[in-house]
């Protein structure tokens, strides 16, 4: 995790990052620590960083913008990295973050966007189950030990999955 950085530290490095002066090592890093310490005068910046071409950096952008600084208003961007991103990792993350801030609502765009990729055989297992989850966080908000006995065991979509239940939304 590193040291944490100060204010003045956190403003230098928003600056380098404006002039182009990182590399990608230190733009994840940079990024993390916007997270970290809620530095949310980065969020233009870690805004534009959602279409970087580094998936790693993508991925941190998604994951401040969501779990760090909880901002509602990116769900559309975690649909948008679902159906379109090309690394399992970022649309993995990106399920997760629909589940969490879609959690209890029983949004029909949503659920039909998960639906697709539980159903979609060629999508990576682990998406798939991130997806499947996020669906039944959407429906109703789950007991805490559930959630967590649910990412710990193995998945398989033929046994685990309501298949009626996903069908019908799509």
């Amino acid at each position: 995790m590193g040291k944490q950085k100060s204010r003045e530290e956190l403003v230098q490095s928003l600056q380098e990052l404006r002039q182009g002066k990182l590399s990608p090592d230190e733009i994840y890093h940079t990024v993390a620590s916007f997270g970290r310490m809620r530095f949310l005068e980065a969020r233009p910046e870690v805004e534009q960083l959602l279409s970087h071409q580094d998936a790693e950096i993508r991925y941190i952008a998604l994951n401040v913008l969501a779990f760090d600084w909880q901002l509602v208003e990116h769900w559309k961007t975690a649909l948008e990295v679902l159906e379109h991103d090309q690394e399992d990792d970022n649309r993995l993350q990106a399920a997760n973050v629909l589940g969490m801030f879609k959690m209890n609502t029983r949004d029909q765009l949503v659920l039909r966007a998960l639906a697709r990729v539980v159903s979609n055989e060629d999508d990576d297992l682990f998406v798939r189950k991130a997806a499947y989850h996020a669906m039944q966080d959407v429906l109703h908000a789950p007991e805490p030990r559930v959630h967590l006995e649910n990412t710990r065991k193995p998945f398989d979509p033929a046994k685990d999955v309501d298949w009626e239940l996903v069908n019908s939304y799509l």
